[in-house]
Order: C-alpha cells, then structure tokens, then sequence
C-alpha cells in the first residue's frame, strides 16, 4: 500500500507524484482502488495523464469498453482512438440525479510513473454498477486503454486525473505498488 485518500464533491482528483505512486521506476505495475464512488449526476468516468505535473489534453489515447448491460444478453463495444482522454464507462454511471448508488472498482495500471522511458500509460479494470436509466438494472464494462507508443508524452508521466463526465463526485482511493 502507498497512498490512501478522500475526495469530497470534486470535479476532478489529480492523483499526482511519488507521494502517490512511489519513487519513479520502483513499481512495474500500480493497483488503484476507488471505494463508494458517487456522483452528484449521471455520467461517464474519464481519464487523463499528468506529464510534469501539467495535464495532457493530446491525441494521445485509446481506449476499449467491452460490456453488457443487465437487460440484454449483447455485448457492447465502444472505443477511441487518438483521443483527448480516456474513457472508462458506456451509458452513464447513476449520479445523484437518478438515485445514486456507491460504486466500487479497481485499475491495474502499467507505467503510471515510468522515470525517464517512454512506454505508453496501459491501463485494464472492471466497473459493475446500477445503469442511470433503469431503477434494476445495472452494467458492467471492462476496460483495456493506452496512451500512444513511442510518443513522446510518456516520458514524463507523474500521475493521472479522474474525472466524471458532468457534476461532481465523491470517492476514497487506495494505490498499490506490485514489483515484478
């Protein structure tokens, strides 16, 4: 365990630094762990890579969601591609709006904080949680994403921020370092 945290009706939450990532190049694979995520309105949950502590809003990023919701049996796939963050969810986690429930899930990150090489951010997790439009019904993505390989915006990652897609939220994280 390195770090643990509250975020308290937020826009967004800059998980930033070796406070808590570790010293640079120490963890070849980091676990973050969201408990009670809750948001004031319904929306998606987005990402971005801090580099040198500044935010990186390029076409850097790729994502895939893979899931399914509660009320069918198809499966759904969303993707971007040399987009401006990453996106973690498909049709809207409930916020406050639509009764909101607390939602918990985890991220094993590769290379959030790599020093000096330039392997892209990779980023894998799972998020179940009721659907904002439907009182029982509930949906479940699975997450596969990376920055662009070989860019030179890998270079210098130092963290990464959170952020719903509308309204605020209310969370208490954890991060883990696995040495390989």
């Amino acid at each position: 365990k390195i770090a643990t945290g509250t975020v308290s009706n937020a826009a967004y939450i800059d998980l930033d630094g070796t406070s808590v990532w570790g010293t640079a190049g120490t963890y070849s694979l980091h676990k973050l762990v969201f408990r009670n995520w809750r948001q004031t309105q319904s929306s998606d949950i987005y990402a971005r890579q801090l580099t040198n502590n500044s935010l990186d809003t390029s076409s850097i990023y790729s994502w895939n969601i893979v899931g399914t919701n509660s009320s069918t049996s198809s499966l759904f796939g969303n993707n971007g591609d040399s987009d401006n963050s990453f996106k973690f969810t498909r049709d809207q986690i409930r916020g406050d709006n639509h009764s909101a429930n607390y939602v918990n899930f985890e991220l094993t990150l590769g290379n959030i904080n790599p020093g000096a090489n330039q392997n892209p951010l990779m980023v894998t997790g799972q998020i179940a949680a009721p659907n904002q439009d439907g009182t029982n019904r509930s949906i479940g993505h699975s997450i596969f994403a990376s920055t662009l390989c070989n860019s030179s915006d890998n270079a210098n990652r130092t963290g990464i921020r959170f952020f719903p897609g509308g309204g605020n939220y209310y969370t208490t994280w954890t991060t883990y370092g696995i040495k390989v």
